[in-house]
């Protein structure tokens, strides 16, 4: 199975997935190319996967019925998502929450529909506007992964990213990133 533009901090996240035990999962913010529920789908045949985000395309609605995945084009900036209250194992956002408008509303989602695990991706540097090329502006993602556990009142176990793999620019400190799962 080929992932075209596949980062190359995504098999990190990756092995941390497949560690867990679930039967669902839903990705928040998923990206046009489902890199990791496509690659999820491979690992977990039998799972319930899903994702959302609003820049999805005809090329992501063709993978999420190759791969068998629940897609919806949303925005959840404005909350109310149409998921059940606990209703998916895992609640994934893959370097997501940082461009979220509202970060207390993408939190009490998140918590109100993971019924088991929260998994978070956060890196620092230069984020592009994938839609456009565009450069947006650097967010201080050192300061809102450091803040998650008291923003979600949650306690993560943390995993670095090294240098090696995320070697973008901007970053500060000894990780350009993380990977954070709390257990509900």
């Amino acid at each position: 199975m080929e992932l075209k533009h596949m980062n190359i901090y995504h098999p990190l996240v990756l092995k941390k997935l497949f560690r867990l035990e679930f039967k669902s999962l839903l990705d928040f913010g998923c990206g046009y190319d489902l890199i990791e529920l496509r690659a999820l789908r491979k690992k977990f045949p039998k799972a319930k996967l899903s994702g959302f985000d609003w820049i999805l395309n005809d090329m992501s609605f063709a993978y999420a019925e190759a791969f068998d995945i629940d897609l919806k084009k949303l925005d959840w900036n404005a909350g109310g998502l149409p998921y059940k209250d606990k209703s998916m194992d895992v609640c994934l956002s893959s370097a997501t929450m940082i461009c979220m408008k509202d970060v207390d509303t993408a939190i009490k989602e998140m918590k109100r529909i993971a019924k088991r695990y929260i998994v978070l991706v956060e890196l620092q540097g230069e984020y592009k506007d994938f839609t456009t090329g565009e450069s947006l502006e650097t967010y201080n993602t050192t300061r809102i992964m450091r803040d998650y556990p008291k923003l979600f009142g949650l306690k993560f176990k943390k995993f670095d990213i090294p240098k090696e793999v995320w070697p973008g620019e901007g970053w500060i400190g000894e990780s350009p990133g993380k990977i954070l799962i709390a257990k509900l």
